[in-house]
């Protein structure tokens, strides 16, 4: 599974020496990660290259078939001193043939001639997912102290890269000074447009990279020591440049920059990936917070909002809970949050309480174990039935699942499920995949004759022993429990279709009289049966649609079946 890393800082630690007749900063590189977010399952990686140097100052070059001789680039390296310039840019050099990158990275990036001391970096975005993607980097540009005036004089970056026919296959466009961490930066956006003869209107395809939207970084000759404090504007002996990459599918947008505002807001002084709780024009958070612990994670959703993972999370051995009141939104980001239990007793990874609502988007996986499931039953002495459950995620208020997979690795033989819907509880599935393995993915528990179980399946795979069991768990007729199971789309299937069912429902007595059934579309891979156990008041059941590939019916109350018409 794909996994984007976040948060690039390029830190240029400052130093001084007093030389002959000047002062000259020497600054250090230390770069963290890189830093990406995405939208509408597309992936990317944002790489930092430089130029291999030889001892003697020059630079190594390589050939290519396709593009002859230029730079070869290697990994940008840490720790390398950055002096004040020497001489003045009397021209735009031309880096070409990236060819260690693959064809799809080859092309002209602009390095500065005439001038010592300019630090290579170079950004360029890869597309490393399966689909087309519009990009953008938003460069933020220390100024701590400094007059925006001055900053403007003494600071200089190479960022514009060329292709070979001369175009520029980046927008670039000033923002403006904004406040990050209490410290002053200045803010620059570059939305990729690509070239006339490679990423037409800025469209980057699968597997291959960008043109680099910045390449040197360099301090004009006049700076000094109080220019050097001034930059330092956190006090952390550092000139930080901070960069994040996005990306967002192509589909359905006419151009890369209307795709990006719409999937992540305009880029303001307000509104940046680095400001937390920022709006976008329609007042809704632009900017997710990142998290990469656990900890971190779990003392997020406590405060409720967007959080986007930036790593594998393993939750130790107590429940999520998205308490009451609570809107949380977790965008996976390719990464897997893993949760187990070692309790005697009933467990899950996730708790979504009554009036509070979870929302799990993008690719990745959520895993349960349970290691001491409820096998004890059944027998001599025991009782009929599993005394707990354990459960990947228990639901009492409104859950929705769109892109990521979903399972229970608890053994088999106890009452296990993926996702457990009790009484008051809403379930929409609109993509990704529910996996119960050799349990029931889906139980929908109603227990009460005044709040609804409700699942709404639009999209996504649901397979296990059972795909969606409805359980009444009453034994008494008067109780009239609300259920209400709706399915337009997706896969529903019974992983052993000869004993168990796609969809089945079962009461130990309480009335089906509102047990609520409508499908109008989606496949179902193994029976569809209604009626298990009380025979009494049937479901209300409504079929207009879907693909069938099994018994649909009802069970009789002298243990016969009644088929169902399929559509």
């Amino acid at each position: 599974m794909k996994k984007s890393t976040l948060i690039m800082i390029l830190s240029l630690v400052l130093a001084v020496a007093i030389g002959v007749g000047s002062t000259m900063a020497y600054l250090q590189d230390t770069d963290e990660d890189v830093n990406v977010m995405t939208l509408g399952n597309v992936y990317i990686e944002q790489h930092e290259y430089e130029r291999v140097q030889n001892e003697d100052g020059t630079y190594e070059m390589v050939n290519s078939e396709k593009y002859g001789e230029g730079y070869k680039l290697q990994e940008f390296t840490q720790g390398k001193p950055l002096y004040p310039a020497v001489g003045e840019v009397t021209d735009y050099g031309e880096i070409v043939a990236f060819d260690q990158l693959g064809e799809g990275a080859s092309g002209s990036q602009a390095v500065l001639d005439g001038i010592q001391n300019a630090q290579d970096k170079f950004v360029l975005v890869e597309n490393t997912g399966k689909s087309d993607a519009y990009v953008r980097t938003i460069f933020a540009f220390e100024m701590g102290t400094m007059e925006e005036s001055r900053w403007e004089e003494i600071l200089k970056t190479s960022v514009g890269s060329f292709t070979n026919n001369g175009d520029k296959p980046w927008k670039y466009t000033d923002i403006g000074t904004a406040v990050i961490d209490g410290n002053t930066y200045f803010l620059m956006e570059a939305v990729y447009t690509g070239a006339d003869t490679r990423h037409v209107d800025g469209v980057l395809p699968a597997g291959e990279y960008t043109y680099c939207s910045l390449a040197q970084v360099y301090l004009k000759p006049e700076a000094n020591n109080e220019d050097m404090v001034a930059l330092d504007g956190n006090g952390n002996g550092t000139f930080d440049i901070l960069v994040v990459s996005q990306a967002v599918q192509t589909q359905g947008f006419a151009d890369a920059k209307t795709a990006l505002d719409t999937a992540f807001g305009p880029i303001t002084v307000d509104n940046n990936p680095w400001k937390e709780g920022g709006e976008d024009l329609n007042g809704t958070p632009a900017f997710p917070v990142m998290v990469s612990t656990a900890d971190e994670l779990v003392a997020a959703i406590a405060n409720g909002g967007e959080y986007y993972l930036t790593a594998d999370l393993t939750l130790a051995d107590e429940p999520v809970v998205i308490a009451s009141g609570k809107e949380v939104t977790i965008n996976m980001n390719g990464n897997t949050i893993s949760t187990s239990s070692t309790s005697s007793t009933t467990s899950y990874g996730i708790e979504v309480q009554a009036g509070a609502t979870l929302e799990l988007k993008g690719e990745g996986l959520v895993t349960f174990y349970a290691t001491k499931p409820d096998t004890e039953w059944g027998g001599e002495g025991q009782p009929a039935f599993p005394g707990y459950a354990n459960n990947t995620i228990k639901n009492l208020g409104k859950l929705i699942i769109d892109g990521p997979t979903v399972e229970n690795k608890t053994a088999a033989g106890g009452a296990s499920y993926c996702i457990d819907c009790y009484q008051g509880s809403e379930l929409i599935i609109e993509s990704g995949e529910i996996k119960g393995y050799d349990k029931c993915a889906i139980r929908m528990f109603a227990n009460s004759n005044t709040l609804a179980t409700s699942v709404t399946v639009n999209g996504g795979e649901i397979s296990g022993k059972r795909g969606i069991w409805i359980q009444l768990p009453g034994s008494n007729p008067a109780n009239v429990r609300p259920v209400y199971l709706t399915v337009t789309g997706g896969t529903i299937t019974s992983l052993q279709p000869d004993v168990d069912n796609a969809i089945y429902s079962y009461s130990y007595g309480d009335s089906f009289a509102n047990t609520n059934v409508t499908i109008t579309g989606g496949t179902f891979n193994g029976n569809v049966a209604f009626g298990g156990g009380y025979k009494g008041d049937t479901e209300n059941v409504t079929i207009t649609g879907g693909t069938f590939n099994g018994y649909l019916g009802r069970y009789l109350a002298d243990d016969g079946w009644e088929d169902i018409a399929k559509p």
